[in-house]
């Protein structure tokens, strides 16, 4: 028996090409809110981790590569307990982590990116976990942000002064 025509792999990316992304979105809230009402947030929220450590993201993958060659034990997100929200990496030897902001961050609306940034930064402080902050737009320069991490990563317990708090939290 011959395969129907929408079922081949052709028509198929044909079709992934020609749908937008607001749709795409539409479609993943709707999926996410069923799977939240049938299973819960938790399930979600394990689920959802899950594919994101099978699925890294370009910017992920890269950062992966320099964590790999500095040889450091990290946990990739790593649940900010008691909430739902995670951290990209956590260095637990050294209580520290590192949160990439990808392009995405720019197209959430600003109100809420800023609010979960809030509530993600206070966990950090009441966890007293330091965190190193990448925006998207540093990854065009691998050199200068393999130096970056390092030195966050490598250098000791450091006292935390007012400047270096200002420049971390510029709210």
């Amino acid at each position: 028996m011959a395969t129907p025509a929408h079922l081949t792999r052709e028509h198929q990316r044909k079709a992934r090409r020609s749908v937008s992304s607001e749709s795409c979105a539409r479609n993943g809230r709707l999926g996410a809110r069923a799977t939240i009402a049938k299973h819960g947030f938790a399930k979600f929220f394990e689920s959802w981790r899950k594919w994101k450590l099978a699925h890294p993201s370009k910017p992920e993958q890269n950062i992966i590569g320099i964590l790999d060659n500095l040889n450091l034990a990290y946990e990739r997100e790593w649940r900010l307990e008691p909430s739902y929200l995670s951290l990209d990496f956590y260095f637990e030897s050294q209580r520290k982590g590192i949160e990439f902001h990808g392009r995405i961050h720019g197209q959430l609306k600003q109100e809420q990116r800023e609010e979960n940034d809030a509530k993600k930064r206070a966990l950090l402080a009441q966890a007293g976990i330091e965190c190193l902050w990448i925006e998207h737009t540093e990854m065009d320069e691998r050199a200068a942000l393999a130096r970056k991490i390092r030195a966050f990563l490598t250098t000791g317990d450091q006292e935390r002064t007012p400047a270096i708090i200002e420049r971390d939290f510029p709210f």
